[in-house]
């Protein structure tokens, strides 16, 4: 039996409207970061759309990550979490995949072994 692939969603997947099916997940910056009218739509009706706010030991390990690439100073607190709960949710035995168009953060996800 194949796994259900989780989606874990930046604010870029809401304000061009990806709607990648499946498990969606989010955290509470992302969600706050959304503010246009058109995106927080979008995020609003997004069916299944989980908010989750990741467990602190991931949000360390991330950092640490991002100094390694380099990308620490680039990555938003939003973003930190983001791969945070990518993370999480990866060691947890989830197919995850990011859906972002940050280079930053495909770099240190990459550096983490999440697609």
């Amino acid at each position: 039996m194949t796994k259900a692939t989780t989606y874990v969603l930046d604010a870029s997947a809401f304000i061009y409207g990806a709607s990648p099916g499946g498990e969606v997940e989010t955290v509470p910056a992302v969600y706050a970061e959304v503010k246009d009218d058109r995106s927080r739509l979008k995020l609003e009706l997004m069916e299944g759309l989980k908010v989750v706010e990741p467990d602190a030991l991931y949000v360390g390990r991330v950092a640490a990550s991002a100094r390694e690439t380099g990308d620490d100073r680039r990555l938003s607190p939003a973003d930190g979490d983001l791969l945070a709960l990518a993370l999480q949710e990866r060691e947890a035995g989830k197919d995850v995949v990011i859906v972002t168009d940050d280079y930053a953060v495909q770099n240190v996800a990459r550096r983490l072994g999440v697609q």
